[in-house]
């Protein structure tokens, strides 16, 4: 955005798409680029680029962007087929993010630079300027799903200046109670166990939790007994070889 503006403003009467000059309508003379600039605003261009680019990403929980906090939190519909993350990862991201604050920070100098685009290209096309509300909207939306307080740009001369809704309040987020990294069996056990409810109540039908009961049944195991549940013909051999007896075993 800073980039944009500081092109429009410096290189004006040279950038790509050129002025029409053989026209002496000032109108006419910037239509094509005023077209151009228009883009900036359009639903399957920058507005999706934006919705969809990560803005959280935390070890074991995920890389999800706007959209995707969205899904989850039941503020958008999916489309057919579209996975839809689950809460408690989005949750986990949040706390875990060792980047947000610097996230945050980019969200709220685009804002800015938005405002600053905005004023220049009002200056320069008047009417003909392109509505970039929408591109503010998502932005602020971005720094409300991250917990941060909307930014307001600098309004253009003679408008109102752009307010955050009352809905992109955030409510304070609970503190994950899932460790980042698991230091026990103990623990492996309990992440184990609420993987296994995770299953009883969203996928009763899936096979899944019939693997991690075994699973979980031979963490506590030394490695000759898991061997011996694993596989227990090539234990029989090793303890042929070694000479181990049950007697030895005691």
């Amino acid at each position: 955005m800073a980039l944009l503006r500081e092109t429009i403003a410096r290189f004006w009467d040279d950038i790509h798409p050129a002025l029409d000059t053989d026209s002496s309508d000032p109108r006419d003379q910037v239509f094509r680029r005023a077209t151009v600039l228009g883009e900036l605003a359009d639903r399957n261009g920058l507005l999706r680029d934006l919705r969809n680019i990560p803005i959280l990403d935390a070890r074991g929980f995920g890389r999800y962007g706007l959209r995707a906090i969205q899904l989850a939190q039941g503020k958008v519909a999916p489309d057919p087929g579209e996975e839809v993350p689950e809460a408690g990862q989005i949750r986990g991201a949040l706390d875990h993010d060792p980047g947000i604050a610097d996230t945050q920070a980019a969200i709220a100098s685009a804002r800015q630079a938005l405002g600053s685009l905005d004023q220049e290209l009002r200056q320069r096309l008047d009417e003909d300027a392109p509505d970039l509300s929408a591109v503010g909207r998502v932005l602020d939306e971005m720094a409300a799903a991250l917990g941060a307080g909307t930014v307001a740009a600098p309004a253009p001369s003679g408008a109102a200046p752009v307010l955050p809704a009352a809905s992109d309040a955030v409510a304070p987020r609970p503190v994950s109670a899932t460790p980042d990294e698991l230091n026990s069996r103990e623990q492996v056990i309990a992440a184990l166990d609420k993987i296994l409810a995770y299953y009883a109540q969203r996928e009763p039908a899936s096979p899944i939790p019939l693997l991690l009961k075994r699973v979980k049944r031979l963490v506590p195991m030394d490695f000759l007994d898991l061997m011996e549940d694993l596989a227990p013909a090539a234990v029989k051999q090793l303890k042929e070889i070694g000479g181990i007896s049950k007697k030895t075993e005691e």
